[in-house]
């Protein structure tokens, strides 16, 4: 009898055991959290652009426990934005890096504000046509991370970096601002982040970056953003 009762406590605790790994197991896959970067295809007359090759090589690494999807984005005005709320729909990360190309810029650009403009060639590809980006939305948006503290960190690892007040009128700022009214409106805790990176070496000898420091650049916002959320 008493050996009877040794084995069915024995049993009873191996069971709890595997239910309580289990339930952990769980838990843990709810916990899984991503990060979504973007980088927009070639324009202007380029065979590549750096912000897609990161966003591509960035795309199933891990950093800090975080999952990582890289995603291309058309140069385009309204399927930019389109593409990629779709995707922070699908994917629900609890950030998103949208990273675009600086032509002549030699450092990397952390934005902060998003302006509700676009400035579009007009029929004659010489006169340019204003438009806003949202008819019904705020003249700017700004960005709740800590852009001047990332830039600076970005400089202390050994690659000029700068905060920028500026993004443009073109599909860069577009897609800024698109996020920054898309997180306004439908998901505010989601963090929103743009940088803008160099060419690389190949297309601006002056100006270039080697796409690794780029790269390292763009996986050190995205640390920096994920212990601030911490």
């Amino acid at each position: 009898m008493r050996k009877h009762v040794i084995v069915t406590v024995f049993v009873f605790l191996l069971s709890t055991v595997a239910l309580s790994s289990l339930c952990y197991g769980t838990d843990e896959l709810n916990l899984s959290a991503t990060v979504l970067v973007t980088g927009f295809e070639p324009f202007n007359g380029y065979n590549v652009n750096p912000a897609q090759l990161i966003a591509e090589s960035l795309n199933g690494q891990m950093i800090n426990n975080v999952s990582i999807v890289g995603l291309s984005v058309p140069v385009e005005w309204n399927e930019s934005i389109s593409v990629v709320t779709q995707a922070v729909e699908d994917v629900k990360p609890i950030a998103v890096i949208s990273i675009g190309l600086a032509p002549s810029s030699w450092f990397i650009r952390v934005e902060k504000i998003g302006l509700n403009i676009r400035c579009m060639p007009g029929d004659n590809g010489k006169r340019y046509v204003f438009s806003k980006v949202e008819p019904d939305g705020p003249p700017l948006l700004v960005t709740d991370i800590p852009t001047h503290y990332i830039a600076k960190e970005i400089r202390k690892s050994g690659i000029p970096a700068r905060q920028s007040f500026f993004a443009g009128t073109y599909i860069c700022n577009n897609l800024f601002y698109g996020l920054l009214k898309y997180k306004q409106d439908s998901n505010p805790d989601l963090k929103v982040c743009f940088v803008h990176v160099s060419p690389l070496k190949s297309m601006d000898l002056k100006n270039g970056m080697s796409l690794e420091e780029m790269t390292k650049a763009v996986k050190l916002v995205i640390t920096l953003i994920l212990e601030e959320m911490n």
